[in-house]
């Protein structure tokens, strides 16, 4: 669900447009879980709201994603105030387990989205994540 995009029940041009769009960004967000790189992922706009209707996930999750999505983007305006870091573009938790979940701040759809990953212990995110936002904007972007 292009979230920021409400269609009035209005089958228009635009919104079969950005249903294509929507498609796509779940068809990579399911492969990147399928082969094991990520176990969640998942994408909110600023207000918490989905971009995509299913979110893909190998695991079942205890919490809420829009509520923690809500509640790091307030961490994200916090931190940016303590010292001149400038704009926070990621966040990162590591348990004592090794798994990381990564929040990571995107512009897409002309809004900050929160990409949130988890990612299994041992596994390296920062390269995948880095082409993953690339492709996505590229994909916002143009469509391709």
């Amino acid at each position: 669900m292009l979230s920021s995009y409400p269609n009035n029940g209005k089958n228009t041009s635009k919104n079969i447009y950005e249903s294509s769009i929507q498609k796509k960004i779940e068809k990579i967000l399911y492969s990147l879980v399928k082969t094991g790189l990520y176990e969640s992922i998942y994408l909110y706009n600023a207000d918490g709201l989905p971009l995509v209707d299913n979110q893909p996930s190998s695991s079942i999750d205890n919490v809420d994603p829009v509520e923690i999505s809500v509640m790091m983007s307030q961490i994200r305006h916090a931190i940016s105030r303590l010292d001149d870091l400038g704009r926070v573009s990621e966040i990162v938790i590591e348990g004592s387990n090794g798994k990381k979940i990564v929040f990571r701040y995107i512009s897409l759809f002309n809004q900050i989205t929160t990409l949130i990953a988890i990612i299994p212990a041992g596994k390296y995110y920062r390269n995948i994540t880095n082409r993953l936002q690339k492709t996505l904007v590229q994909l916002c972007e143009t469509g391709n």
